[in-house]
């Protein structure tokens, strides 16, 4: 990682994010192969070696090295800021909800608890735009 170069970057863009959402799933994946979009464009580009690669499983899992729930106060931090709120597909009582009941143990869905905390410190840099409204 200390000489690689992130190239997720790009794809943080809310209007990526917002066509992607729009994709019917058989655009998403297709015959088991997820990104089917993304390696359709990218296929004149990159070798058949990068777009067929089966994913990457060498890395830690966040769950194994990262305790969530002892984060429960910046957890409940993220579903009452105004950047969460603000979000048009985000209830706001659902979220709660849902991060309250991980926090309790009720279940065990870290992934998504992590995404939706790496959403929200990226929301926070980088204000939500409201779609049609130019950057």
């Amino acid at each position: 990682m200390a000489h690689g170069v992130e190239s997720r970057v790009p794809f943080l863009d809310h209007r990526i994010v917002e066509f992607c959402f729009r994709l019917p799933a058989a655009h998403k994946i297709s015959q088991g192969q997820r990104k089917r979009v993304l390696r359709e464009a990218a296929k004149d580009y990159l070798p058949a070696m990068v777009l067929e690669r089966k994913d990457k499983k060498v890395f830690v899992s966040k769950v194994d090295w990262l305790q969530l729930r002892f984060h429960s106060q910046e957890l409940r931090d993220m579903v009452s800021s105004q950047t969460m709120q603000q979000l048009p597909w985000v209830r706001s009582n659902r979220l709660s909800s849902f991060v309250e009941n991980f926090i309790k143990g009720r279940h065990r869905n870290s992934s998504a608890v992590w995404r939706l905390y790496t959403a929200w410190r990226w929301l926070e840099i980088t204000p939500f735009r409201q779609p049609g409204v130019p950057c």
